[in-house]
């Protein structure tokens, strides 16, 4: 099984713009969304240290 399959079927999916019948570029939500998955951050760690 190649890495991205098992990222695929161990985290949960989140909805799209797509399925929504939206735009087909990715928000930017789903960019830091990507980017969190990447350097292993949660996106609300962060915002919890700057105290947002």
């Amino acid at each position: 099984m190649g890495l991205s399959a098992w990222l695929c079927a161990c985290l949960p999916r989140r909805p799209t713009l797509g399925d929504l019948g939206g735009r087909e570029r990715p928000s930017a939500n789903d960019v830091n969304w990507a980017l969190d998955l990447r350097t292993g951050v949660r996106h609300g760690a962060v915002l919890e240290r700057l105290g947002a």
